[in-house]
Order: structure tokens, then C-alpha cells, then sequence
């Protein structure tokens, strides 16, 4: 029975990591972009503010803030990728059963419920009842299943 748990975490983690990955970082490529645009925008504006008033304190603002926008879309980026990687291989490690696997997949799962989303809490909550459970331990470890629980198969 726990086999099909294991297994279901696995393609759960693996799926929603995917989605979480490309959701994110398509957010910090947006980020990135608005970041240069306004870059753009301002170097074209501090030539022609200095040129006529000679007031460039508000570009010069501008062009920090893009530079922030740029450096918080980097971030968005990497945090999405280095978690979705995570969550990815943990699926993977999960599905063949290899001994790391299972604990990459309980990292996986508090990570999940870190994100603070109702569905991803969920996903967590669930990844760490099977994972933690007896018969997934000893199906990790290769040990007979504990007494009382039915083999499955």
C-alpha cells in the first residue's frame, strides 16, 4: 500500500516542483525585463533632465530602483530554480527507490510547506505522513515490513 503513496509523492513532487520552477522563474525573467526597461527609460531621461534643469535626482532614483527590480528578478530566478531542482530529484529519488531519496523527499516536503500556500501545504503535510511512516522506512531500507502491515504487491 505504501509503495502507491511513495510513489504518488514522487510524481507529486516532481510535477508541482516543474510548475513552481516555471511559474517563478517566468516571474523573474518579468522582473528582469522591467528592471532593463526602466533602465532604458531613465539613461534617455538623465540626458535630458541634465541637459535642461539640471535636476537628476529623480533619474538617478529610477535608475536604482531598476536596478533593483533587475537584482530582485535574478533572485526570484535562482530561489526558483535551486527549489524546483529539489523538489525534481527528490520525485526522481523517490520513484526508484533509491536510498536518498527518501530523505531528499522529507527536505522536499518541509520545503513545501514553507511556501505558505494552501496547496503546497498540503503536498507537504502528505509528502511527510507517507514518508515518515514505518513501512516506507523499511520499504527503504530494504527490511521486512513491520508486523501487522499487509505486503503489497
Amino acid at each position: 500500500m505504501m509503495e502507491r503513496h511513495v510513489k504518488a509523492v514522487g510524481l507529486i513532487q516532481i510535477i508541482f516542483s516543474s510548475l513552481f520552477m516555471l511559474a517563478c522563474s517566468a516571474a523573474g525573467a518579468m522582473f528582469l525585463f522591467m528592471g532593463t526597461a526602466t533602465q532604458s527609460a531613465v539613461s534617455a531621461d538623465t540626458h535630458h533632465a541634465a541637459a535642461t534643469s539640471g535636476d537628476i535626482d529623480a533619474a538617478n532614483f529610477m535608475s536604482h530602483l531598476s536596478q533593483s527590480t533587475q537584482v530582485a528578478g535574478g533572485v526570484v530566478i535562482a530561489v526558483a530554480l535551486l527549489w524546483g531542482i529539489v523538489g525534481i530529484a527528490a520525485g526522481i529519488g523517490l520513484l526508484r527507490r533509491a536510498s536518498w531519496g527518501r530523505s531528499l523527499g522529507i527536505a522536499a516536503s518541509i520545503m513545501n510547506i514553507l511556501l505558505l500556500n494552501p496547496l503546497h501545504i498540503g503536498i507537504g503535510i502528505y509528502g511527510l505522513i507517507v514518508l515518515t511512516d514505518k513501512a516506507t522506512v523499511a520499504l527503504f531500507q530494504g527490511s521486512p515490513l513491520p508486523t501487522g502491515t499487509a505486503p503489497t504487491g
